[in-house]
């Protein structure tokens, strides 16, 4: 393992939440281009900075684990996102949320202040459980090994099957989070260019981010668990077997509330059957939109970066180089928008959530007209009170599925403004007032 035997001063190097680091990286993690943000706060010089490897602001806190996992994912061209712990020239430390997409050449890197202190407190607990169980192994294979165990079992405890499904979740929460949090006064104060137009870019970018934070949001944050319909058959299916016993003990004077209760029997049926089918409708629709708006945040952040970082200030080596990663990051967000939207597939699916939305109500519809059938069966016979208790849990059901059909309906919205969005703001068409694509940051 790598020596923990550097300077480390126990001190934080502070940066404000408008602030981003921004890095480039050939494949292999040689450091080939920068932000003024990233050597502030590192502390290294630019001579020094450049041609190096990124591992020159490792903190030796950080467990191996966590890169083993971001090097597989990148390796893979897959996208990777992580909390971070830095170690500054000086000793000083600093947590960053990092964000690395691969492209064809490159390594592209943004880096944000954390604010989720809920999931950070638990982060930094488990990296150090984590480095703890990566100590006790001698050989690397046994430590990452060691160290992802540990991982995997403190995600779990935290209501996450693997750590994909939790990076999607955190940087989703972290980015949410920033645009609550961002002041475009103070965002200006730390412009190195002081002039109306870089003002009006940023103004203009962050007015655009704002447009789909609640549909984000309202994306990232669907699950037909929350609502506990997964439940809702069994709940059925109990409450028509206490009512078919209910009503046979009764004889024939209950024979209409033992029909009630076949009925509702095979409304459990049918709603497993179209609970599955839809939740897994809603998962594959979800998933395919949860990497392109990975992408579309990060493709906001180095916009951002742009508008913050002034061209002049940039030689041209490092500015050819920003400007061919960035256009590789393009190619590959387009590549995956033509897998997502091409043929008009995905755009079908989405207008057809309408269907299912409905197919929820009417749901809720025949279990509130069931129950009143049964309330005027039950209300003529002697034990009315215990027939109606049942088939008040039948209306508590219901309301279930009408909430389920109007987060469907929301869901639905949020989706379709997303796709506006897609073809208002095509990657391909990304123009800033001056005519630049912001291939040249």
């Amino acid at each position: 393992m790598e020596s923990k035997n550097v300077f480390l001063s126990g001190k934080e190097a502070v940066f404000d939440i408008e602030e981003l680091f921004y890095s480039i990286t050939d494949t292999k993690g040689i450091i080939l281009d920068f932000n003024s943000v990233f050597q502030r706060i590192s502390g290294y010089s630019e001579g020094e900075l450049i041609n190096s490897p990124h591992r020159i602001i490792r903190h030796p806190h950080m467990p191996r684990t966590v890169f083993y996992l971001m090097w597989q994912n990148l390796l893979s061209n897959k996208c990777f996102c992580g909390y971070v712990n830095n170690r500054a020239k000086n000793g000083d430390n600093y947590w960053v949320f990092a964000w690395v997409v691969p492209t064809k050449e490159y390594l592209i890197s943004i880096r944000q202040k954390p604010l989720l202190q809920d999931i950070f407190k638990c982060v930094a607990q488990l990296y150090s459980e984590m480095l703890q169980a990566e100590s006790k192994q001698t050989n690397l294979k046994d430590q990452i090994q060691a160290g992802y165990d540990t991982l995997l079992k403190g995600l779990n405890s935290l209501g996450f099957n693997d750590y994909e499904q939790f990076y999607y979740h955190a940087a989703f929460r972290e980015n949410l989070a920033r645009s609550e949090k961002y002041d475009l006064n103070r965002a200006f104060s730390l412009m190195k260019s002081k002039n109306f137009k870089v003002e009006q870019n940023l103004r203009e970018l962050i007015n655009k981010r704002k447009e789909i934070t609640l549909p984000v949001e309202r994306i990232v944050n669907f699950s037909l668990d929350r609502f506990g319909i997964t439940k809702a058959s069994e709940g059925l299916k109990q409450v028509s077997l206490n009512l078919a016993i209910r009503a046979k003990k009764m004889g024939d004077q209950a024979a209409t509330l033992d029909c009630i209760s076949v009925e509702l029997r095979r409304f459990a049926d049918l709603i497993q059957a179209s609970t599955e089918e839809a939740s897994k409708e809603l998962g594959t629709i979800l998933q395919s939109c949860k990497e392109f708006i990975w992408l579309e945040l990060l493709g906001e952040l180095l916009e951002e970066v742009r508008a913050l970082e002034p061209l002049e200030d940039v030689n041209q080596d490092r500015l050819a180089i920003r400007d061919k990663a960035f256009q590789d990051f393009l190619n590959f967000k387009n590549s995956l928008l033509h897998k997502m939207f091409g043929g008009g597939g995905f755009e079908s699916k989405v207008n057809q959530l309408d269907l299912l939305a409905d197919r929820f109500l009417r749901f809720e519809k025949n279990l509130n007209f069931t129950t009143v059938c049964g309330r005027s069966e039950s209300s003529r016979l002697n034990d009315t009170e215990s027939f109606w208790a049942l088939l008040d849990q039948v209306v508590k059901i219901a309301k279930d599925f009408n909430s389920v059909s109007f987060a469907i309906s929301e869901l639905q919205i949020s989706l379709m403004r997303l796709l506006f969005r897609i073809k208002s703001y095509s990657s391909a068409n990304f123009l800033m007032d001056d005519g630049v694509t912001t291939a040249n940051f």
